[in-house]
């Protein structure tokens, strides 16, 4: 992992979301609320980290991470994330074509960092297959 380049208008990443939620009537709601406590606890975030790589969505947890590649992993993305000139990109949902936005992705990442191509000619190159897939799907392009 290296940290993003800045462009023109600043540095641009995806941002990887997951939530947890009580659905509005759920039964043992008080039950949910407590496993939501346990689940955002320092300690127990550090533990999901470790165990399938998300990092910690509460600031406190960065801390209690040991020493180590993963440590280093997530203060960068924390540094990222609250960089100055941070542009978070959330990708809507593609449905069926969220395999073709992973391929546009892949081809700029093996164009540009594996063999060495220059960076506009990759995303210009590219630029129009991004557009159209969003375009495709009635979406806003983020």
């Amino acid at each position: 992992m290296v940290p993003v380049p800045r462009g023109p208008k600043g540095r641009g990443f995806i941002l990887v979301i997951a939530g947890l939620a009580i659905p509005k009537n759920a039964p043992n709601d008080d039950t949910a609320w407590k496993l939501i406590e346990y689940l955002t606890r320092p300690e127990v975030q550090v533990k999901v980290l470790e165990n399938t790589g998300f990092f910690p969505t509460v600031k406190e947890a960065t801390g209690k991470i040991p020493s180590g590649p993963l440590k280093v992993l997530a203060e960068g993305v924390a540094a990222q994330q609250s960089a100055e000139d941070a542009i978070v990109a959330l990708i809507p949902s593609l449905g069926a074509k969220g395999g073709d936005f992973k391929n546009i992705n892949i081809t700029a990442f093996n164009r540009i960092v594996l063999n060495n191509e220059d960076i506009k000619t990759v995303l210009d190159d590219l630029y129009d297959d991004l557009i159209n897939l969003f375009e495709s799907q009635g979406l806003e392009v983020p």
